[in-house]
């Protein structure tokens, strides 16, 4: 089936001629515009406020160059009453001819916040908030407006919104709150509440606070699945060990290591002995080390677990020395602990040598950061059953964390080579009268 259009007409072919000339010219026309708005509306490159303003003069339909304008003055408006009036217009006429984008209606709520309008900024933004109910910078907007028109109640749920994908509003957040609700707990809790990572970021906040009983409170809330699989848990712990508060950090990441009943974890944090896992029958932990055993090979020694002696259970720690002149140990077998100062306590382990060659064996001790605060006397070395190590001392004030270690210091800058092996088994610290 054809269809013929005959033009014998002269009329009929100018008409033509004069209709295609129109579609051409409009479609031009439609091409060049967009070509305009797509350049005047970049934000990557700047303009002057008065080439954009000849740009929406040309093209006032274009709720982009508007509002690209609109943003331009909003930029410059601060103390200038005629910028901030003319870029209210700017963003009205944005949002007049496209009301659904909710950019359009974020500035304008801005804008009209500067203008002194702050009733009408908030009505706004809680359209624009219904638009981007997930934005961040939509709610961190309404958020701030409501708490400056004193809503700090409705506020909440707006920081919620804003800060539960952009974490690093966080600390803005909980100092804004602080402040607005004269330092109250609570309402930083029910801003928080029902989101791990931002109840977990508070306990820090807390803590910084010198509240480590609200810090505390609000660390046991979390479920328990988000508190482990967070980073902030760690950071936490840290800052507790940091403020000498060791005690509570144990029991904290004793709940975080074994899972079960608040009781089973209670129980495990009175047991009489504060060595954890002092027969090396569990795996060592390796996202929570705080209170784990450190176990690290070095130069001297090589360090790791081993079942071929035990003298308990089936696995004890072996240390086999490399043959190293003027060995020494500090750091390669430790684990923090949490005594209190002031009390006595009782620290043992059992060690069997096996071809050990050295002029001193490593003793059982107690340390901090840089000093050895009390040691046993050294393994015997021609005693190859397992022979018993003890150290008693009371816990001194102010040394910072301490921990439990074999150690080995040279008496002098040099000493022959320490070669052969020693397996250590059954740790116990207990507290004696």
């Amino acid at each position: 089936m054809f269809i013929t259009f005959k033009l014998n007409n002269p009329l009929l072919r100018v008409g033509l001629l004069i209709l295609v000339l129109v579609v051409c010219g409009a479609l031009s026309w439609l091409i060049f515009s967009n070509f305009i708005i797509r350049v005047f509306a970049d934000g990557r490159v700047s303009y002057s406020n008065e080439l954009l303003a000849a740009a929406a003069l040309r093209l006032p339909d274009s709720p982009r160059l508007h509002f690209r304008l609109a943003e331009m003055e909003m930029s410059d408006a601060v103390g200038r009453d005629e910028l901030i009036s003319d870029a209210l217009s700017h963003a009205r006429r944005a949002v007049e001819l496209c009301f659904w984008d909710y950019r359009y209606n974020r500035i304008l709520g801005l804008l009209q916040e500067m203008n002194g309008d702050p009733e009408a900024a908030e009505r706004t933004l809680r359209i624009t908030s219904g638009l981007a109910n997930n934005h961040a910078e939509v709610n961190w907007a309404l958020a701030n407006v409501l708490l400056r028109r004193g809503k700090l109640a409705e506020s909440l749920p707006a920081f919620r919104s804003a800060t539960r994908n952009r974490e690093d509003l966080l600390p803005m957040t909980f100092d804004l709150l602080w402040q607005a609700s004269n330092q109250d707990p609570e309402v930083l809790k029910r801003m928080a509440s029902g989101y791990p990572q931002i109840e977990l970021s508070l306990v820090q906040f807390f803590l910084n606070q010198s509240l480590p009983d609200e810090a505390l409170a609000t660390f046991r809330s979390v479920d328990r699945t988000a508190r482990v699989n967070s980073n902030k848990s760690a950071v936490f712990l840290n800052s507790l060990i940091q403020k000498r508060r060791l005690d509570t950090a144990r029991r904290l990441w004793l709940d975080l290591i074994t899972p079960g009943h608040a009781d089973h974890v209670n129980a495990l944090a009175n047991d009489a002995s504060l060595i954890w896992n002092g027969s090396f029958e569990k795996e060592i932990e390796r996202n929570y080390p705080q209170f784990e055993w450190a176990v690290n090979s070095t130069e001297f020694a090589r360090v790791g677990l081993d079942t071929k002696y035990a003298r308990t259970g089936s696995r004890s720690v072996k240390v086999a020395f490399t043959g190293r002149d003027t060995t020494m140990l500090r750091s390669e077998l430790r684990q923090l602990v949490a005594v209190q100062p002031g009390r006595r306590y009782r620290l043992e382990c059992y060690a069997r040598a096996y071809d050990l060659i050295t002029p001193e064996g490593p003793r059982l001790a107690l340390i901090n950061q840089q000093n050895v605060l009390a040691q046993s006397v050294p393994v015997e070395i021609f005693k190859s059953e397992w022979q018993q190590l003890t150290v008693d001392f009371t816990a001194p004030d102010g040394a910072g964390p301490i921990y439990v270690a074999i150690v080995r210091i040279p008496k002098f800058s040099y000493d022959d080579p320490t070669r052969g092996s020693i397996w250590f088994d059954d740790f116990s610290l207990v507290e004696v009268e």
